[in-house]
């Protein structure tokens, strides 16, 4: 990862609290986009991601151009009795910006990470079906699990 030390930064860096506007501003303008077209605002989003922040076991990423937010990755390691897992929350790369393998950097440096974390029981998500998600992750070594299914009451 690169060392964050003031803009203009180019690379991936670990996200950082100071930045939480500009994640916030980010989300939404990506969120509120194809394939979610979901109603983000840059002050409920930035309340979602210090809320992730505050765990212990929150690990995100951004990735710079420049000084400029490209994209980032984040989410929580989770413990159990024989295993760490990851649990990617959230993951986007800027509208423009896709198609030109920076979500495919961002999950390799996420990958790095974990391993040099010792999280060795893999990574999981939930997502939508359809080919910029469900067919994204397929293609980055994700599988359906024929284990688990997420339910919801509503």
């Amino acid at each position: 990862m690169a060392e964050r030390k003031g803009a203009p930064v180019t690379g991936i860096v670990a996200m950082e609290r100071a930045d939480l506007a500009e994640y916030g501003q980010f989300f939404a303008d990506a969120f509120s986009k194809a394939p979610w077209n979901e109603p983000w605002t840059k002050a409920s989003a930035a309340m979602r991601i210090e809320a992730m922040m505050s765990s212990v076991s929150f690990l995100g990423l951004a990735m710079y151009r420049s000084g400029v937010l490209l994209g980032m990755i984040f989410g929580q390691i989770e413990f159990s009795h024989s295993s760490r897992q990851f649990q990617i929350q959230e993951f986007c790369v800027a509208e423009g910006e896709r198609g030109k393998g920076l979500g495919t950097a961002l999950l390799q440096s996420l990958r790095q990470e974990l391993s040099a974390r010792e999280v060795n029981g893999g990574i999981y998500l939930i997502t939508s079906h359809g080919e910029s998600t469900e067919g994204w992750y397929s293609r980055h070594g994700f599988r359906t699990s024929e284990d688990f299914i997420v339910m919801n009451d509503q």
